[in-house]
Order: C-alpha cells, then structure tokens, then sequence
C-alpha cells in the first residue's frame, strides 16, 4: 500500500528587526522591517515597543509659539505672553509667531520676531545693549581713532577726547544727535550740562564753560550721547533664528530670520549678545533665498538657506584670526541646489548634523582624504510618506538622546542614531519609526525629556506612561506580506510553530492578527501578560507570574490555500507597555494556484 509523503513544513523567523520601510512595496520589504508600525521605536537592544506616552504640564490660553529652560523653571511664550513659573506673567506684548530661546552665561535670550528680550530669572525685559565706545584719542576739533563700532541694539556711544588746555568746543563724531541727555565727565568727575557745559544736538558739539585742562596727550574727556539709526534695532529684534561660533568656542552669537534681510546674519561682540556692532553683517547669496538655520561640523559653521535649484544653498563659515589679532569669518560657497525647508528642524544626531530639506532629511558627511564636504539622505525608507506631508516649512525637530524627531501635521519621523544603514542611493541612513497623535507646534529637549507645544496652548512632556495623556496609544507592528518563496503556490499556515515573542511588563496584552488576501487583520488571539504586582493589581485580570522572563504567545489559527500573508501584533490599551523580541510563522506549500481573481 502507498504511503502518503509527510508535509514538509518551513518557518519564517523574524528574531532580529530594523525600522519602518515606506519606500518599498509590502512584498520588498526586508523582513527585519516593518511596512507599517505606527507608534512603534526600538528599545536599546534594537527591539520594537510602544513607544513611551506624554502627560499635560500646563495648559495656556492661545498657542504655545516657544519653550526655555533657566534655572531649574520653564519659560513659556503663548499667545502674546511669556510665562514663567507658576504662570507669572512675564512679558505681556510677544509677537504671535514662533520664538527661539538661547542661553548665554547667566542669562535666558529670547526673540520673537518683534522683540529682543533678556530673563534673569527675576523679570524679562527689552535687550539693552552694551554701550561702545566708538572714537578714542579724539582731539576737540576731529579725528581719532576709531574704536568700537556702533552698537544696532543702542543709540548710545561714547566718545574719548585728548584736551589741549585751551579748547572748550569738542567736535563729536556724529552730527543731529538725539534730544537724549549727553553725559560728559573730564578726568573721572562728572560734569552738569547748563553749568559746566551746553550741548548743540544738531551740530553735534559739547561747549565747556572752561577749557579742560591740557592731559598731555592722554584721554581726559569721556562725553556719553545718542544717536539713533533709523531701523537698527530692529534689525535684530526682528530675527527668529540663533547660533552660536567662534574661534576655538562658541563665543558669538549669530542671529538671522529677519525677513526684510532675508540673506543677512548679524554676529555679536566676543562673549556678549547684547553688542551688535553695525559693521558685523554677511550677507550670503541671493535675497530670494532665505537662511533657514545653522550647523556646526567640526572647526566650522554650516549656515543652510531655503532649497533652490540654481543658488547654493550651504555656506561653510570659518573663524580666523587677522595681523592684528581681530577675528574673522570668512563664508565660502558650499553646495547648490540643496537647502532647507523648515528653520524649526535642526538639530545634531551623534555627531552627524542633519536638517529637513523638501527632498527628506540630510546629514553633512565629509571626506576624510580631501575634507570635501557632501549632503546624504539619511530618510531613504520613511521619504515617501514624510516627503508628502503638507506644510513642511511647519515641520519641527529635536534630539532626543539617541534620537532625532521631526514632527509635522500630528505626525513624528523618529530616526534611531543607534541603527544606521547604507541606503540603496550609497548614502549613510538611519532606521526609522512613525507615531502618531503627536500635535506638536514646538518641539524642546531639555535635561533628557522631550517637551512639545501645542496649537490649543498645552505643554506636553513625553514620560514613562505608555498612554497620551490617559488616552491609548495604537502601537502595531506587522511584517511585509510574505508570499514564502513562491507567489504562485499555495500556503497552509499552522497553528503549531506561529506565534511571537513578547517583551515581560508589568501589565501588558495584545492581540495577534493576520492579513491575507482573503481577509484583513483577521485577529487569532488576544493575550495578557502582567507580572504580580501588589502596588497595582488588577483582580480581573490578577497574575501570580513573578518572574520578567519573555513569553511565547501562539497563534492558534489555521489559514488554508493562501498565496500571501502578513502577521501583525497590536496593542491600544491605555498604561499597558508592549514589545516584540521575535516573531514566527509556520507553513506548508501547497498546490500552484489556478485562481484567475488572486
């Protein structure tokens, strides 16, 4: 009697796993990967789970436009406010646009777009500027050598005079100076105006009843006055982006988003943001582009300008050292026809500088025989999806420990600086993951937590709570759709040998499913798996289980004749954690098909 040959079976077994691939078609996809897994990141070992929740610190009424840290407290720009801690009010006329916040030593920075302001951790009030002293050795009637350059942020400036004995008119170096007092002093001492001296504005002149005594060739007279420049200040109130460079430290600041100078940056006094000297501008190509933001990659300052397809949009900025031991910094042109979409989505992942362009996110690679410098995609396998999304220029970013985020239109982009991969264009990339429910305006990482603002003025604040703000978090992870080496033949998956690997948790389930072309996420078991604990237990669902060892959770469904399938695990319950560490299917092949239909 014949004997019926034994069903020979094959396995698929996924134990090691990458990011989301949007770039390929579901039966392209590296089985490591994942062609949809919303609100999925890898663990430290590189292992899917739920990604971690966000509680509400604070609510605001209007949208929350920028968030800095000073001193331990949260400063928060909402609506036309500045808020500090406890909701004091800090300053009640802010711009209703986007701000950014930067430290300088003891001392919280903030521009709005309108304004230029200084927190020291009392009060919040207008930048005033570090007054210059413009001329020195000045003799009454002219000249002198020129000093200090006039400061944008102040009308203020001073100028220092050699007295003769015998001149009592001293000749400033501007004339039409403001109605503002003018303050003289005359060997350290100061003086009284309509006593010991009258002013004549317009002429620019201070007429000493006396003539100061002759100084021998030395400084005597200090005469302080104003004389403000029509726009100046705003020049650089009306900036919304910052940086900082120098030779050998971060020693200036560079400020720059002021849209009536849309291809200018402004550079600080050494060590002192509130000095702006009127002669400290570059500007870098064309006015019809923008620049969007700064990156610094090694010795160097990278400053990227809006994307055009015929301007360069990276400048290489370099700081020198001059004869006379003045600093400089020279811009030389980078690379065209690349640049920036969203001034809000810069940042510094491992090393690597990357910013958000139309075209994905790019990094800054550098080769290290010629020092040449090139841009990378480092989205390949999230481009499609990321690439699509409407208003990008809205886009935000942060690093986030091992992460870079970008956030735009409720959805975060998160790169794992952790799992790099070289993409099919050649270029460096990184594993990628998607979330959503993640209505982010602005985005902050601060002290290892990462803070976002929202359009209806809250401040949310990513926390070890795998719920959004007591809501559930839809966390799924599926694999490509499987065909088991032959898309023609038939596939009789088993109950025995399918199943998947889960992550222990205090309290976690989830539900296995499977989709094939008969059905779509068909579930075939809803497990728990909680582990005892007596500070939350739960009597409808009570475990004696103590030990945090992983769990084999089986599939116990049979699908018969199915020419493709994909397996997927899901969970979107509130405070529950959830992780795969492996995932595998059982089948046999079957006949080849003779459907006409798929």
């Amino acid at each position: 009697m014949a004997k019926t040959a034994p069903v020979r079976q094959k396995r698929i077994t996924i134990d090691r796993f990458l990011g989301v691939d949007f770039a390929n078609a579901e039966t392209e996809v590296d089985t490591r990967r994942s062609p949809w897994a919303p609100n999925m990141v890898a663990d430290k070992a590189g292992y899917p789970e739920k990604r971690p929740g966000y509680t509400c610190l604070q609510s605001y009424p209007g949208p929350v436009h920028g968030m800095g840290f000073f001193q331990g407290n949260m400063l928060v720009h909402a609506g036309t406010k500045l808020y500090g801690p406890e909701k004091t009010i800090l300053y009640s006329d802010m711009a209703e646009r986007r701000s950014a916040f930067f430290h300088w030593e003891d001392k919280l920075y903030i521009l709005d777009g309108s304004h230029y302001l200084v927190y020291d951790g009392v009060q919040a009030k207008e930048v005033d500027g570090f007054i210059p002293t413009t001329v020195i050795g000045r003799e009454p009637s002219g000249g002198g050598t020129l000093f200090e350059a006039v400061n944008l942020l102040q009308p203020k400036r001073i100028n220092s005079f050699v007295s003769d004995g015998t001149a009592t008119e001293f000749l400033l170096d501007s004339m039409g100076i403001d109605t503002a007092e003018v303050t003289v002093w005359v060997d350290g001492e100061e003086k009284s105006e309509g006593e010991d001296y009258t002013v004549d504005r317009e002429a620019g002149k201070v007429i000493f009843t006396q003539a100061p005594a002759d100084s021998e060739g030395l400084d005597s007279v200090t005469i302080r006055f104003s004389k403000t420049v029509t726009g100046y200040r705003e020049r650089i109130c009306k900036c919304t982006i910052a940086g900082s460079f120098g030779l050998g430290s971060d020693s200036r600041v560079f400020l720059t988003g002021n849209p009536e100078y849309p291809n200018t940056d402004w550079q600080s006094g050494l060590y002192d943001p509130t000095y702006f000297p009127d002669t400290g501008y570059t500007r870098l190509g064309s006015e019809n582009t923008a620049i969007m933001g700064y990156l610094k990659q090694y010795d160097s300052m990278i400053v990227v300008k809006e994307q055009a397809d015929d301007e360069t949009g990276l400048f290489i900025r370099n700081a020198e050292l001059t004869e006379n031991s003045e600093a400089i910094f020279p811009v030389k042109e980078g690379i065209a026809g690349m640049g920036a979409v969203s001034p809000y989505a810069f940042g510094t992942l491992a090393g690597d500088p990357v910013f958000l362009s139309p075209g994905g996110v790019y990094g800054l690679d550098t080769n290290a025989v010629t020092q040449q410098r090139s841009v990378q995609l480092r989205s390949f396998f999230i481009n499609p999806r990321l690439t699509r999304e409407s208003s990008l220029g809205e886009a935000v970013g942060a690093v986030w420990g091992q992460f870079y985020v970008a956030c735009v239109n409720g959805h975060a982009y998160v790169a794992n600086g952790s799992q790099t991969n070289e993409n099919p264009m050649g270029g460096r990339g990184y594993e990628w993951y998607y979330w959503t429910d993640i209505p982010a305006r602005v985005l902050r990482e601060h002290d290892g937590k990462l803070y976002f603002g929202t359009d209806d003025g809250k401040v949310m604040v990513f926390s070890g709570e795998y719920a959004d703000d007591g809501r559930a978090i839809d966390a799924i992870w599926t694999t490509p759709l499987l065909d088991g080496g032959n898309f023609m033949q038939e596939k009789n998956i088993s109950r025995r040998g399918t199943g998947i690997l889960t992550k222990p948790y205090a309290r976690s389930s989830g539900e296995i499913f499977f989709s094939t072309e008969k059905s779509l996420m068909q579930v075939t078991r809803k497990y728990t798996m909680d582990l005892m604990d007596f500070d939350d237990v739960d009597f409808n669902r009570f475990s004696f289980t103590m030990q945090d060892n992983p769990r084999v959770q089986i599939s116990p469904k049979k699908f018969r004749k199915v020419l493709q399938f994909q397996m997927g695990v899901r969970n979107c319950v509130a405070g529950e954690g959830f992780g795969v560490l492996a995932m595998m299917v059982t089948f046999s092949m079957g006949n080849m098909t003779r459907r006409k239909d798929g």
